[in-house]
């Protein structure tokens, strides 16, 4: 069985789609890093309809962790 966030991850890795958001605001205070996780936590949140505040306070995310190897 495949965990959703870690096939969002997968994905994310191996195409870099966080990388086309861009931002609305002049500057960019966040760093990278930072931004993409928060991005693939609400792709996640959004995508499985429990929403963002779940995921936000950790009720439906335990852990972060890197890619999982397919091999």
């Amino acid at each position: 069985m495949i965990d959703l966030l870690d096939l969002i991850k997968n994905v994310d890795h191996a195409t870099q789609f966080t990388a086309e958001f861009t931002s609305v605001a002049s500057r960019t205070i966040t760093e990278p890093e930072v931004l993409r996780r928060r991005l693939l936590l609400c792709t996640f949140g959004l995508g499985t309809n429990m929403g963002i505040k779940r995921v936000a306070d950790g009720t439906a995310v335990t852990a972060w962790s890197r890619p999982r190897s397919s091999t």
